[in-house]
């Protein structure tokens, strides 16, 4: 992950620390490998998966954002479609 205000902040530090498996419906799973950007963390579906621990299901190519808004009490998630389309 490329070093940015939002990799170096407590939250996503701990975001991180958690180590987040993107699990596949035949019970393979791997790392979720997060990219620091404009204030959040993202992560992009390669197929179809299941992050844990938040349990947000993503088909290939869409996105899940993560940040920490100020003020809050816990992450805000947002999934974006496939093709990066806001």
């Amino acid at each position: 992950m490329r070093t940015t205000e939002t990799s170096k902040s407590i939250w996503s530090a701990a975001l991180i620390a958690a180590k987040c498996r993107a699990h596949r419906p035949e019970g393979r799973s791997y790392n979720v490998r997060w990219q620091a950007e404009n204030g959040h963390l993202s992560f992009v579906a390669q197929d179809a998966v299941v992050i844990e621990p938040f349990g947000v299901r993503l088909n290939a190519g869409e996105v899940l954002e993560v940040c920490w808004p100020p003020n809050a009490t816990a992450y805000t998630l947002a999934v974006r479609p496939a093709g990066g389309a806001q």
